[in-house]
């Protein structure tokens, strides 16, 4: 996908840079000058805020549709041709589009992740989502620029939802489709009956994709936002769920009552605080051939590093330190560390899981016992 901005840069006062014809500003090889790397982060940023109206209001799949000109989409949507033309033409300057005459269609590249099936792990509109939803954390943030903490109830509730959309493709898929069948005897186990926990559930999403394929099985989750375990347990009560599945809003080292077949820790526990306590209390919890099943952060560098740690940076850290904790952050529990952690508290690694998506990877522990 094109990222970096091919435009003139605008000059530092009026005639500087200009020909003295009044003609267009050329680069020494006769093209566009080249954008400052500053420039270009702000100009992605302003264009990304295109995709995220795109994303509101379906145009993005509308153009996935097929190739169209404005006045075509603004059929497929409901929306202004002229208002749509002037986003057709933002999203071509920022090299997205392929045009034939006056129709546009998305790039191959930008098209397999904007044209993805919804809620697949290629389908970027979450990701987008999560931009708007970070971006509007900003100004709560700064409020709290002194004291670097935020309690988790201070967010709004887009913020939960985008980061559960993210994460979608991997806890509704991956996770009870390839990762759970790989560890050794567990499908079997939550088919006859196997007892699941989890840690930072969030609104439950993971453990009702896990309790709707695995019916035999139940389930506690924890979690400290009251907010998305009142929703989370309102959805489930709607699905018929909450005989066998439960969201509790309380910390899981004081919940946690096993002995459990499967505890999951979905990309938490670089925001638990004390990561020793947490894990020595899943042992204790852990059925005798129980596994803890991991997801965290691979080490990252470049643009995908710096797309997590800015989520650290408005979220993870500050909500964290809220709480009391020293803030590892995002990226601060790198596969060293947590086996480190993992080996303190008697937990062995078990084989390797199928690693199927670049930001996350996952692990399977069992007690040492």
């Amino acid at each position: 996908m094109t990222t970096v901005f091919e435009h003139s840069v605008p000059p530092a006062h009026p005639g500087a840079g200009q020909p003295a014809d009044g003609g267009s500003v050329v680069g020494p090889s006769g093209g566009m000058p080249p954008v400052p790397p500053v420039l270009s982060i702000l100009a992605s940023a302003m264009t990304a805020t295109m995709l995220d109206l795109g994303n509101r209001t379906g145009l993005i799949r509308a153009l996935a549709a097929g190739p169209a000109d404005a006045a075509e989409l603004a059929e497929r949507t409901g929306g202004d041709e002229r208002l749509i033309a002037e986003w057709l033409r933002c999203l071509d300057a920022a090299g997205l589009l392929v045009s034939a005459g006056s129709r546009s269609q998305w790039t191959p590249d930008a098209a397999a992740m904007l044209a993805a099936p919804p809620g697949s792990p290629a389908d970027l509109s979450a990701g987008i989502g999560l931009f708007s939803a970070l971006a509007g954390c900003v100004p709560v943030v700064a409020e709290a620029f002194g004291s670097g903490r935020v309690p988790a109830d201070a967010y709004p509730p887009e913020l939960a939802s985008a980061m559960q959309r993210m994460s979608e493709g991997w806890t509704s898929g991956i996770l009870p489709q390839v990762w759970v069948p790989a560890i050794d005897g567990l499908v079997e186990r939550l088919q006859a009956g196997g007892r699941v926990a989890e840690i930072g559930c969030g609104a439950g999403h993971a453990l009702q994709a896990l309790g709707e394929r695995y019916p035999g099985m139940t389930a506690d989750g924890f979690e400290l936002d009251d907010r998305q375990v009142a929703d989370g347990n309102r959805r489930l009560t709607a699905a018929g769920l909450t005989d066998r599945l439960w969201l509790h809003a309380e910390d899981a080292v004081a919940g946690l009552a096993g002995p459990y077949d499967l505890v999951l820790a979905l990309s938490v526990l670089h925001d638990v605080g004390d990561l020793d306590t947490v894990l020595r209390v899943v042992v204790d919890h852990l059925a005798p051939q129980g596994h803890l099943l991991v997801v965290e952060s691979p080490p990252l560098r470049g643009p995908l590093a710096a797309m997590l740690l800015a989520t650290s940076t408005l979220y993870c850290v500050p909500s964290v330190q809220a709480r009391g904790h020293a803030a590892p952050g995002t990226l601060g529990l790198p596969p060293e560390v947590l086996m480190q952690a993992a080996s303190r508290a008697g937990l062995i690694l078990d084989p390797p899981l199928p690693q199927a998506i670049p930001l996350v990877a996952a692990y399977s522990f069992s007690a040492s016992r």
